[in-house]
């Protein structure tokens, strides 16, 4: 598992198509990745988002999930360590009105009340994340 410090690359990733360079998992389930994102959609985030909802994404990088999130929801908060992330998340998705973006310190997220969310995502990140930190 990489440390803290050494999931700091990811603010210096390149990110070629903002995170949808990962497509194994759809390989994996020899999928057409735009269909077996679709069905990742319909089977985990539609049914779990009332469009009242607040919605925490930790760890959102570029914004592969944030659309489908913040489309469906009152609120959507983004957090990353990454400050590169959040800028660029900033930028791509000023248009969304509901939409939030912070950077943490990779440990906490002070910037999210107790008991003020109603779904939580984050996708393939927590497999970079050391088990103290989870």
């Amino acid at each position: 598992m990489p440390s803290l410090e050494e999931n700091r690359f990811w603010d210096r990733y390149d990110w070629p198509q903002d995170g949808d360079e990962w497509t194994d998992q759809a390989a994996y389930c020899g999928m057409d990745y735009g269909v077996w994102k679709q069905d990742v959609v319909a089977a985990f985030i539609t049914p779990n988002i009332s469009a009242n909802a607040t919605v925490l994404e930790l760890a959102m990088g570029h914004g592969r999930w944030t659309p489908f999130l913040a489309q469906r929801s009152r609120r959507y908060i983004g957090i990353d360590f990454g400050p590169s992330c959040v800028n660029f998340c900033l930028a791509r998705f000023a248009n969304l009105s509901n939409a939030e973006f912070y950077t943490n310190d990779g440990h906490t997220i002070p910037m999210v009340a107790s008991s003020s969310v109603h779904f939580i995502w984050s996708f393939d990140s927590f497999v970079h994340i050391e088990p103290d930190i989870t």
